[in-house]
């Protein structure tokens, strides 16, 4: 989770292609729901549309039925996208 947190961070301070490389290093080493969440935000913020989408897709198929994914995660992305 700190590893999607410091790509979150980066993506906030408009540095995108660090944001871009913790997002992909943070993947590598979860694969947790809200690890993919912030991952999946960090990316739409740092400009990167296809993956942030395809990261919200995943939750979505993931988690249909998951509160905290279909009311606060996915609707962050996709604004965000």
């Amino acid at each position: 989770m700190w590893q999607a947190a410091a790509a979150l961070e980066e993506a906030l301070v408009v540095n995108p292609p660090p944001a871009r490389k913790e997002a992909a290093m943070a993947l590598d080493l979860s694969s947790d729901r809200d690890v993919h969440a912030v991952v999946g935000l960090a990316l739409a913020r740092s400009g990167d549309r296809v993956r942030a989408r395809t990261e919200a897709d995943d939750l979505a198929q993931h988690f249909p039925l998951d509160t905290l994914v279909n009311s606060v995660y996915l609707p962050a992305i996709r604004a965000e996208i």
